[in-house]
């Protein structure tokens, strides 16, 4: 062993808020949150010290307020926030960095209307801008730059000179309940993002990714889902997502596939047995936003199947034997950074909930 290597990472939240209830159904909601952290990694070349490659701290402060007003069948929110972001950066790449301190403010909006045709049919629309600050890992990275390319180096590649991403987006839809107790909704949204942040594939030997500012991304799709409580111990679902992505610098966002569906149901018995398979389809991403150099994956179709036996309980105890079946169909499908699905797998046990 040349070395021994570690990450440190803390994060600390803080939040407050208060509700008011006003004029009938109105309500209003005011606060403040909070939230620090600190990364850095490090190497002990085995002579008791560590050397540090990247340490940075970073902190968000936010103050919000939302209003949630009812109009009869219609209801109306809208809300804003004023957020600080502040990074201080001490250690990039094993050196000083071009620039120890960066901090943005931003000003966030959301609205959205909601309307009940009757008691089982309701449209909504919504809308909101949003800004994201590239995080302390994609900025100064697991490695060194200098490790581009190196055979055994694997991690993140740091990119310094990442810009903080915004964009708007808007969403609709309608939820339907009908005969027993069948739910249907539809969603239709669109995204539009400036220098979005999206992680590439650089290299598969070694495996490293960098963070890159891919330009102007846009997203637009739709989302279907229709669940059931059939009765009170058989209840099922079905959801499936149809998205195109489209990068200015490139061609598609890198891990956004264009389809996704997943199916379920959940079964339980009055003596305590329960069983609940799952099945996921994925139609495939690409790895990266470069026309040349990315590699596409598809993993396909996974069933996965969750059982249980309660075999003794009380009020405030309860034993049961467990079974979890991963990837039932040994689907071994390929994954970016040289890995593969190891296929079906199988874990089991006594579990006791007090």
């Amino acid at each position: 062993m040349k070395s021994n290597n570690g990450v440190i990472q803390n994060i600390v939240p803080a939040d407050i808020s208060l509700t008011i209830k006003h004029w009938g159904e109105n309500i209003l909601t005011v606060g403040s949150d909070y939230q620090g952290a600190d990364y850095a990694n490090w190497s002990d070349i085995l002579k008791g010290s560590r050397l540090f490659g990247n340490k940075s701290t970073a902190y968000q402060a936010g103050i919000y307020a939302q209003e949630e007003v009812h109009f009869g069948k219609l209801i109306w929110r809208g809300g804003v926030r004023f957020n600080y972001i502040k990074n201080n950066i001490e250690l990039v790449d094993g050196g000083a960095p071009g620039s120890t301190s960066q901090d943005w403010k931003s000003f966030l909006w959301s609205t959205g209307l909601k309307v009940k045709a009757d008691e089982n049919i309701a449209f909504f629309v919504n809308a909101g801008n949003s800004f994201l600050t590239p995080g302390l890992k994609a900025i100064g990275g697991t490695i060194k730059l200098s490790d581009k390319g190196v055979v055994g180096h694997n991690g993140q590649l740091p990119n310094p000179d990442l810009k903080p991403e915004s964009g708007v987006g808007i969403d609709w839809g309608t939820d339907i309940t009908l005969l027993q107790n069948l739910k249907i909704s539809a969603r239709g949204f669109y995204f539009a993002i400036s220098d979005a942040i999206v992680d590439n594939v650089v290299s598969q030997t070694p495996s490293q990714t960098q963070s890159i500012n891919a330009g102007k991304t846009t997203s637009i799709g739709a989302e279907f889902e229709i669940k059931q409580f059939v009765t009170e111990n058989i209840q099922w679902f079905a959801n499936y997502t149809l998205m195109k992505t489209k990068v200015k610098d490139g061609e598609t966002v890198p891990f956004a596939p264009e389809q996704v569906a997943n199916a379920g149901i959940d079964f339980s018995t009055s003596f305590g047995l329960s069983i609940s398979p799952y099945l996921n389809f994925n139609d495939g991403f690409y790895d990266s936003s470069s026309k040349t150099g990315r590699n596409f994956f598809k993993p396909g179709a996974l069933l996965n199947i969750n059982a249980s036996q309660v075999l003794a309980k009380t009020d405030g105890f309860k034993v049961e034997f467990f079974g979890q079946l991963y990837n039932v169909t040994n689907n071994k499908y390929k994954m970016p950074w040289q890995f593969q699905d190891p296929g079906f797998s199988l874990m089991a046990g006594i579990r006791a909930t007090f």
